[in-house]
């Protein structure tokens, strides 16, 4: 899983180190979209018979690792099936670290502005906690603060596979990482983690074998337990 991952490259580090909460920038907001059509994103509204759409970006466990019917069995085309009204679309890309899959974030930006967007990166590079929350905030700002920032941003913690439980430094690190998420994006974690390793009997907390195709990747049943956790969490929120 680990990439060759070369020198970072500087970014604006603006609003970074500070925890993300419920709080929107507001009269940086209302000045470009008027107060209240601003009021009516925050909270999902003035969707119509239109709905916005759900944007899911992340590496391999976004995309669908190694899957049986790799088209269907995916977490993000298994959510779909509970929004036939709405397009969800997956912008998952295989063995992509956090940085990688920021870039293509700010490539989709423009067009995907107005959806709620799940966000699964990390694994790939989650020995580079610092790289990672970096990437992590430049999402969740460009959301939460950009002049069309709504706030509807789902962060899902990052896992260990079968072979990093307790005792590996891989499960530290992990851990570690996923306490800082939590600690920086406060509600708007979804701790998929702890909830697959409850939902599937893991020991050694680690996620059952028997839910991954090889250890890491989830299995189509797996994802339809990713799904439904996604759609309990963005349906809590009416988003």
């Amino acid at each position: 899983m680990r990439p060759g991952v070369g020198g970072r490259d500087k970014r604006d580090k603006s609003g970074l180190g500070r925890r993300w909460g419920g709080g929107l920038a507001m009269k940086r907001r209302d000045f470009l979209l008027g107060g209240a059509t601003a009021a009516m994103l925050s909270t999902g509204q003035a969707r119509g018979s239109q709905p916005f759409g759900i944007s899911c970006f992340g590496d391999s466990l976004t995309e669908g690792g190694v899957l049986e019917n790799w088209v269907t069995d995916r977490y993000p085309s298994q959510l779909q099936s509970y929004y036939p009204d709405r397009v969800v679309s997956n912008f998952g890309m295989a063995g992509q670290p956090s940085q990688v899959v920021l870039g293509r974030f700010r490539a989709e930006f423009a067009r995907h502005s107005l959806d709620t967007h799940v966000i699964w990166s990390g694994i790939n590079n989650f020995w580079q906690p610092d790289a990672v929350m970096a990437d992590l905030d430049a999402m969740v700002e460009a959301l939460g603060l950009s002049g069309f920032g709504h706030g509807r941003v789902v962060v899902l913690t990052v896992l260990n596979s079968a072979r990093q439980g307790v005792g590996t430094a891989e499960y530290e690190q992990v851990v570690a990482l996923n306490t800082s998420i939590a600690a920086r994006f406060g509600d708007h974690v979804l701790d998929i983690r702890n909830l697959l390793v409850a939902a599937s009997g893991g020991e050694n907390d680690a996620i059952n074998p028997t839910w991954t195709s090889d250890g890491l990747h989830p299995t189509g049943e797996a994802n339809a337990f990713i799904a439904g956790q996604v759609r309990d969490f963005i349906d809590r929120r009416g988003w």
